[in-house]
């Protein structure tokens, strides 16, 4: 079994009294067409913390700042007969005044990594196809229960 060592951003912006996520459509195999959070692998020699900023700017052009550590969260892919750990960070992109719009100007999805990216509402989540470890740090952030 393989374990693999993700970091996870969390994206949240506020409007209208109403906290969102931001999320990337996968691209690529397994679970393309499932929803995730626009992070990935701690490459050898980074801490999680400079590979969620890397991975940011890798998938959706963008830097990642404010940034403080959540949780640590692990989820075992039977299918693929692999292990995830996920280190799971909060912060924002753009400028804290930016509104959803102005930043979404600023998305520049890379095309092997995702198809679309969008943000959501709690209520919104629960009716996405995420990706395992999505599921569970979204879930858990906005107090989602099943």
């Amino acid at each position: 079994m393989e374990r693999i060592y993700l970091a996870s951003p969390i994206i949240i912006k506020e409007e209208e009294g109403i906290k969102k996520v931001l999320l990337i459509k996968r691209a690529k195999e397994p679970f393309r067409g499932n929803w995730q959070l626009p992070g990935g692998k701690i490459e050898q020699g980074e801490t999680a913390e400079e590979a969620v900023v890397r991975e940011v700017i890798e998938e959706i052009g963008l830097k990642f700042k404010n940034i403080k550590f959540v949780k640590d969260y692990d989820h075992y892919y039977p299918e693929l007969n692999e292990h995830y750990f996920f280190k799971a960070f909060i912060g924002i992109v753009g400028e804290e005044n930016n509104t959803i719009e102005e930043i979404n100007k600023e998305i520049k999805l890379e095309p092997k990594e995702a198809t679309e990216f969008n943000w959501f509402s709690k209520k919104e989540l629960k009716k996405l196809k995420l990706m395992w470890g999505a599921k569970l740090i979204c879930h858990d952030y906005f107090g989602i229960e099943e």
